[in-house]
Formats: structure tokens, sequence, C-alpha cells
């Protein structure tokens, strides 16, 4: 529900914000410069005039018709198009009210095509610049929404980083002890075998068969690994447990990795006719 706009300098103070990001592309710069330089003047008046007390950052107006936008709207109902709002989250792009843990994927891709059809370049050839700016910023925001929501390592990582956390922190105490390294020390050396033997020139039955067998075994581990850290982010992310959440993400990442680096040489072993698929994270 929108907030009412208590004082007339509050309004004016948006109305002047708006007007001058309109204004950048409205008209030529050397125009826009003189016009701009008077309304600063006045926005620093007008500043500390309120003192900022009545300006509500929740509140944005259109650039055109000066009347309230809902937030997370790419669209006033005016018809035009506003500037991705700020405090808009990867989930607010689609329309999620919080953020989602466990995401339908088709739900989301459906989502993604009604905004895209929305926001098509052939809808604005003859808008104004400005509005044609919007509209690409628009499609690069959601797009980079898109990429990061539709794949789990994306999603949950966005997740954390909605809760202050980032890629760069410390890992948390336990998260990678001694055990775990050694697991993957040893899935890495089993992972380099399963190389080698494809460098092989002229395999023989017998080699072939134990590369299938190893191929196999590899995958298996690796996957049964990812589904126990997926359910174990899940249940985290879910109960709000971050620390633990942050340490799964991290063993996530690792057996991803491992995955990611076996998938490079699939092409090589079907050649040799093993039919086996490396599995989708």
């Amino acid at each position: 529900m929108l907030r009412v706009i208590a004082t007339p300098c509050a309004r004016e103070y948006n109305v002047l914000i708006t007007h001058i990001q309109a204004l950048r592309f409205k008209t030529q710069m050397n125009a826009v410069k003189l016009i701009e330089n008077a309304h600063e003047k006045r926005l620093q008046r007008i500043q500390m005039k309120c003192g900022y007390c009545a300006v509500s950052s929740s509140v944005r107006l259109c650039w055109s018709c000066n009347h309230p936008v809902h937030n997370h709207e790419y669209f006033c109902e005016c018809g035009k198009i506003q500037p991705v709002d700020k405090n808009m989250s990867y989930f607010d792009a689609f329309g999620y009210v919080k953020p989602v843990v466990q995401m339908d994927t088709i739900d989301l891709a459906r989502r993604m095509r009604d905004i895209q059809k929305r926001l098509h370049p052939d809808k604005f050839s003859r808008a104004s610049p400005y509005e044609q700016k919007l509209a690409a910023d628009a499609a690069t925001f959601i797009n980079q929404a898109y990429a990061t929501l539709h794949k789990h390592i994306g999603r949950f990582s966005y997740i954390l980083s909605l809760h202050g956390f980032n890629r760069e922190d410390s890992p948390p105490s336990g998260s990678v002890n001694s055990e775990f390294l050694n697991e993957i020390m040893d899935l890495s050396e089993k992972l380099q075998e399963i190389v080698i033997f494809l460098e092989i020139p002229h395999i023989s039955e017998d080699a072939l068969s134990e590369l299938r067998e190893s191929l196999k075994n590899l995958i298996d581990r690796i996957t049964r690994s990812l589904n126990s850290e997926h359910q174990i982010l899940v249940d985290c992310l879910e109960q709000t447990k971050l620390d633990d959440a942050q340490s799964s993400l991290i063993r996530y990442r690792y057996y991803l990795r491992l995955l990611q680096q076996l998938s490079e040489h699939e092409l090589a072993w079907k050649k040799l006719g093993i039919h086996i698929d490396i599995p989708s994270f």
C-alpha cells in the first residue's frame, strides 16, 4: 500500500528529482545543463527547508505525469515506462513477494516471457530516447535477475547476499574440515584418472569397461553429495540458519565445480560409445 506524502516540500522534492533525471534525455545536453542547474539550486533549498524529514524513499513519482508509481512496477498507470526501482530485488522483478528458495522454474520462465513482451524494443521504436534507455535498462535488469534465479547455485547465493553474505567473506569455521577436503581430493584424483583414460589413443574393451564403471561411480558420488548439500541448503535457508547455509553453499560449490570439470570431457567419452549424461544442477 502506497504511503501518502505528508508535506508539499516532500512532494516537490520528489518531482524535481524525477524531472532532473528525465531532462537529461529529453533535450540536448547544452540546454539541459542550464535547466538542471536551476533545478539543482531549487532542490538544495527544498532539502535545507524540509531537512529530508518528509521525503519518503518508498514513494516513486512518474517522471511524466508526477503521479505515484506502485513499488517495483515497470510502468506508471499513464503508460510511461519508469526507471528501475533501485530497491527492487531480483525476486521483486518477477513479482514474487518474498525470496523463494525452491522455485518453479517453469513459472519463472513464464513471468520472464511476460515481462519481455512488455519491454520489447518494437514497443519503444517511436518513444523518446529517455524512454528507450529506460526500457533497455529494465531489460538488462530482468536478464540479470533471470540468469541468477533460474539456477540453484545463483539463487542460493543471491538469497544469502540479501542477508549481507558475500562470496569474499571468510567461510564459517568447520565448513571445509579435513574430512571434507580429503573427500574432494579423492574425487579430484578419480576425475584425473578418467581424463587420462580418455586420452589413450586406442583403448581396449577391458579398459573401456573399466572406464565406464569408474565414470558411472564418480558421477553417482558427486551427484549424491550435491543432492545432500542441496537439501541442507534449502532447509537452512527456509529456517534462516544463515551461517549453516553459507557453509553448505561452500561445499556445494566444490562438488558443482567437480561436476563441471567432468562435463568438459562428456563428448570424449560419448565418442567411445559410453552414453552417460551429466545431471543438471
